[in-house]
Formats: C-alpha cells, structure tokens, sequence
C-alpha cells in the first residue's frame, strides 16, 4: 500500500498511516525523498493550489503562492 499523507494548511506533510512498512523501510534505508498518495488537503493548502493553476505566468501569483512554488506537491501544475 502507498504511504498515504495529509497536507495541512502551510503544506506540511502528516502521515495518514496508511503504508506504514514503506514509511519505516525508507526511513531505515535513509531516503530523502519517497513516493507519497496524498489523502486529503487542507482547504487553504488547496486555494493555494487552485491558484497556481488559473495564471498563466509566475508573475500573477500572490507573494504566498510564489514561496511555495518548490513544494512537491505543486510541481504537477506549475505555468509552463
């Protein structure tokens, strides 16, 4: 089963404790990063989310928007 995650308001990731054996064998092989499903979203996290993808250019964002722009979970719609 993936390790499931929560995203709170700020983007903080929290452990849903789905794929708990994933979770502690990445941690004993010391993985920096690790595949994630993420379960739920905090609602603010997810304005946030809906903003970036309506621009069409960095510039548009809010100052919020754009010191959050290398949070792995906004990768995937990033303006081209």
């Amino acid at each position: 089963m993936e390790i499931g995650v929560h995203i709170d308001e700020d983007g903080e990731f929290y452990w849903a404790g789905w794929g708990r054996h994933r979770l502690f064998a990445s941690k004993i092989l010391g993985l920096d990063e690790i595949a994630v499903q993420v379960h739920q979203r905090h609602c603010g996290w997810q304005e946030l989310r809906d903003e970036i993808r309506a621009v069409d250019n960095i510039e548009e964002l809010s100052e919020r928007a754009k010191k959050n722009l290398d949070h792995p979970d906004l990768q995937d719609i990033l303006p081209g």
